[in-house]
């Protein structure tokens, strides 16, 4: 189980715009996650019975050009992009695990990602 603090500038605007949204895929739940009303991305989300996983900021000495280059030069995915990927087509912690320590991301980001079994629970620094 995941929650939400927040913790950053404008929180108490956006806050208001939050909303929880099950996704199906036809009739077939898929995942849960919680996202910005009006936004294509997600901070927070949960697959039922396999995993959960958040997504907090971590700041360090890459500017906002260099993350821009990522994301067109190096084609690089964006981090709220791959968390919402990873709650779409992984099944398991140890899939979701592998996925958002290895694909390429833009930004600096921890995800913070639970499973259901014993010892399932991992903070990946990127």
């Amino acid at each position: 189980m995941h929650g939400r603090n927040m913790d950053f500038e404008f929180w108490n605007r956006f806050s208001r715009l939050t909303a929880e949204i099950d996704v199906y895929r036809g009739d077939k739940y898929v995942y849960t996650l919680d996202a910005l009303v009006g936004t294509v991305f997600a901070l927070t989300g949960s697959k039922k019975g396999k995993f959960s996983l958040t997504e907090d900021t971590r700041f360090n000495d890459r500017s906002f050009m260099d993350v821009l280059k990522d994301l067109i030069l190096k084609d690089y995915m964006p981090s709220a992009w791959l968390l919402r990927k990873t709650l779409e087509e992984e099944e398991t912690f140890a899939s979701a695990a592998e996925r958002l320590k290895t694909t390429n991301i833009s930004a600096p980001i921890y995800y913070i990602l639970s499973g259901i079994n014993p010892n399932e629970g991992i903070v990946i620094e990127r």
